[in-house]
């Protein structure tokens, strides 16, 4: 007991916090109300029993102290609303919170002292005891939370009863007398313990906001996470797909899907970067929010992807959306200080519901369309057509077999020699994939590499031809036949995956196959498009490593002697479509004559393509050429068949003649 009265004078002394003098203040209209209510039913009980002036002036002042309160208690509530709740009153406020449950005390303290000892009956004197009592009990609760002003009001009130009880009739009063000092110990303890009570409940509802607070933080950290995107700020593919969906079911009209596509960012993230590379895509998707008009959803899909979804059908206005977004992508994007990124944008277009029925359709429409707009001509846009759909179900099928083919050895490659157009002398082959399969029969090198392509096989059939070449040399090496050096053709995806380029030549190194003994045939469309300067930098490095490159088709792409001057090559192939006239006057004569001086100025092997006759080497060999490929010689050979012509070529110095009329090459 000695323990529990220190630590309610420590309480005491210490001082309430602003959330306990706020719980009184909360609880203080009804004590007023209270207080008011039991002053007049004392008055109503005494009228024509106790003195009428001290009555009235008792119970005036009691309504009017209950009529302050009620308005201080309203007006102090505003004043502490704003204050920190675990902030201490300082002791000038303690020392003001008991004078004021001093003045709450007096009114109830005067009563009994009027009642009790004035010879008044003892019915108003016993209501007058009980009022107080109950005054002081109900006191002593609402004040629980200051644990000063609960000494002070219950002690005033208690002391005041029991004074007033001490020399009156013993049988009577002094019973109250001796249970006031235990009733105001039990008041102090059970205003402790519902003070206790009360901030342990505050605690556990501040705990259970604070919990509710963070729960409701990281509820929209998980929805962000899950439907916005993080570089961004834009809807992600998520967020997108569900908004896409329900904009399709209400069926408020057409709509157009456009999915844009930024050529060449890869490129930013590998040569500045990945913070560049996202300073890249807040940029574009700035610069593409910007261009929609009011209404559309903007979004990103994952990558270098974009969407845009239009409420309208109209083609002309996604087409001239497309454009604006093409041109505002292809101006310079700010990745750093003193960096800019030079991109370009490809955009495919679907429209909701000429092309497609549902959500998901759509975006395959629109999918399809971005390919067909990067396979063309990058930074392009295109449009949907039932067409691309009926290539796609093509591709389809040939994916299909094509991956029987790589599983089951369908694929197989066969060697076309290239010889001396004086000797007939072997001087090398170039090395042709072939395949045929048993339900679509034969398929061309360039419908097989497009869909391999497009399907991400190429990696794939690129090591199936590197794999097999190299077997077929270590073959032929160890038969002792010499071969000269292979020429194997790379497809543009090739270099713009340098490191399986590269990681395919270095296996090739390992087994025993040296950069002399092969030949890289490229292409112009090498040099063309968004992965022109990879592709560069891509052939710089096959060259340090020792590779020689020839320049295939030489003559029918674009702007070709700047790609000349520009690729690190060391040989140029003919065309075969000029060979074929180079025996007429004419146009393909002149180019062949002046591909031939343009390499010997710079240094080239040059190689005839398509030779079919001897009037062809002829001529050619007139005009300056000197090494030929064509039917003249063999057609493309099995491995083994190309190792019997090779070894008959030793024998007798000479390449074996080849007669009849040539197929079209694939």
């Amino acid at each position: 007991m000695r323990k529990a009265w220190l630590r309610l004078l420590i309480a005491a002394l210490r001082g309430p916090t602003v959330q306990d003098v706020r719980s009184v203040l909360d609880a203080s209209p009804f004590g007023a109300a209270a207080a008011g209510f039991m002053a007049l039913t004392f008055a109503l009980a005494s009228i024509g029993k106790a003195p009428g002036p001290e009555l009235a002036a008792w119970t005036v002042a009691v309504c009017v102290l209950c009529a302050w309160l009620w308005a201080h208690s309203r007006r102090e509530r505003r004043l502490w609303a704003n204050a920190p709740a675990n902030r201490r009153i300082s002791r000038r406020g303690v020392r003001k919170l008991a004078a004021m449950a001093v003045l709450f005390a007096a009114p109830w303290t005067m009563l009994v002292t009027l009642a009790v000892g004035r010879g008044l009956p003892r019915p108003v004197e016993t209501l007058a005891l009980v009022l107080a009592a109950g005054a002081a009990a109900g006191g002593g609760l609402m004040l629980h939370r200051i644990p000063i002003s609960v000494l002070c009001y219950t002690g005033l009130v208690l002391g005041a009863i029991a004074a007033a009880s001490l020399g009156r009739e013993p049988a009577v009063l002094w019973p109250l007398a001796l249970l006031a000092p235990p009733f105001w110990a039990y008041l102090i303890q059970t205003s402790r313990y519902m003070a206790r009570t009360a901030r342990a409940m505050e605690r556990s509802v501040a705990a259970m906001r604070r919990s509710l607070a963070e729960l409701g933080r990281a509820h929209e950290r998980i929805r962000r996470l899950a439907f916005d995107d993080q570089v961004t700020g834009l809807p992600n593919r998520t967020a997108f797909e569900m908004r896409l969906r329900a904009a399709l079911r209400r069926a408020d009209g057409p709509a157009s899907l456009l999915l844009v596509n930024l050529d060449r960012f890869r490129l930013v993230n590998e040569l500045h970067g990945h913070r560049a590379g996202d300073a890249a895509l807040r940029e574009a998707a700035a610069r593409i929010a910007h261009a929609c008009e009011d209404g559309a959803l903007v979004a990103r899909l994952g990558g270098d992807e974009f969407a845009v979804l239009l409420r309208t059908g109209d083609a002309a206005a996604a087409s001239r959306l497309a454009g604006r977004l093409a041109q505002d992508l292809a101006r310079p994007l700010r990745i750093g200080p003193d960096a800019v990124a030079h991109l370009a944008a490809s955009v495919g277009i679907a429209r909701f519901p000429a092309d497609a029925a549902d959500a998901e359709e759509l975006m395959a429409s629109a999918e399809m369309a971005l390919h067909e707009a990067k396979s063309t001509a990058r930074g392009r846009a295109c449009i949907y057509a039932h067409a691309l759909r009926e290539r796609a179900a093509r591709d389809e099928r040939m994916e299909r077999a094509l991956r029987r083919a790589l599983a089951e050895g369908g694929l197989r490659m066969v060697y076309q020699p290239k010889c001396d157009l004086r000797t007939g002398r072997l001087v090398g082959a170039e090395a042709l994939l072939r395949w045929t399969d048993p339900e679509l029969g034969p398929v061309g090198p360039d419908v097989l590499l497009s869909v391999a392509s497009r399907r991400g096989l190429l990696e794939r059939v690129s090591d199936f031809v590197f794999d097999r070449v190299a077997r077929d040399l270590r073959a032929w090496r160890a038969q002792g036949i010499a071969t000269g050096p292979i020429a194997v053709n790379l497809h543009p995806d090739d270099l713009a995956a340098p490191e399986a380029l590269v990681g395919r030549l270095e296996r090739l190194a390992s087994s025993g196959i040296a950069p002399r003994d092969l030949v890289l045939e490229i292409t112009e469309g090498c040099a063309l498009g968004a992965g022109a300067d990879l592709a560069a930098m891509t052939l710089d490095a096959l060259v340090e490593m020792g590779f020689e490159l020839a320049l295939d088709d030489f003559g029918t792409g674009h702007a070709a002697l700047s790609h000349l001057k520009r690729l690190p090559v060391s040989e140029i192939k003919i065309d075969r479509g000029f060979v074929q006239g180079v025996t007429e006057p004419g146009a393909d004569r002149a180019i062949v004559a002046a591909s031939l001086e343009i390499a010997r100025e710079m240094g080239l092997r040059c190689v005839a393509e398509g030779v079919e006759t001897p009037a062809q080497a002829a001529a050619l060999l007139r005009m300056g050429a000197r090494v030929g490929q064509g039917y003249l010689w063999s057609p493309p050979l099995e491995a083994g068949d190309f190792a019997a012509f090779a070894g008959a070529a030793a024998a007798n110095g000479t390449g074996a003649a080849g007669g009849g009329s040539a197929p079209e090459e694939a």
